[in-house]
């Protein structure tokens, strides 16, 4: 399990969408969708692309980062103050690779 206790902007990044994802109901789903950027969905990986609720875009250095900062598993990570309990998985997005943040 990582456990990081770190400031550094993509785990800021990161805790926003996990807390976003805790209020919505939904896991956080990070897909590469160009050679720049990444989406973040929230959602279910049952539901089809369209019926997730996009809720933006990062740049890639930045979602690199996070995922450089974060290991497949269970992780812990203190941003904050507020510590952030998720899985990381990978999934496939319809035809897209995909990163999965389950917050338990």
């Amino acid at each position: 399990m990582a456990n990081v206790d770190n400031q550094s902007e993509p785990l800021l990044t990161l805790a926003e969408y996990l807390e976003l994802s805790l209020d919505e109901g939904g896991l956080v789903i990070l897909a590469r969708t160009s050679e720049q950027s990444f989406t973040v969905y929230i959602g279910d990986m049952m539901d089809s692309l369209g019926d997730m609720r996009t809720r933006g875009n990062i740049a890639a250095a930045t979602a690199l980062a996070i995922l450089e900062q974060t290991s497949p598993g269970w992780n812990q990570i203190v941003v904050g103050g507020q510590t952030y309990r998720f899985m990381r998985t990978y999934a496939q997005l319809e035809e897209i690779p995909a990163t999965v943040f389950t917050p338990i």
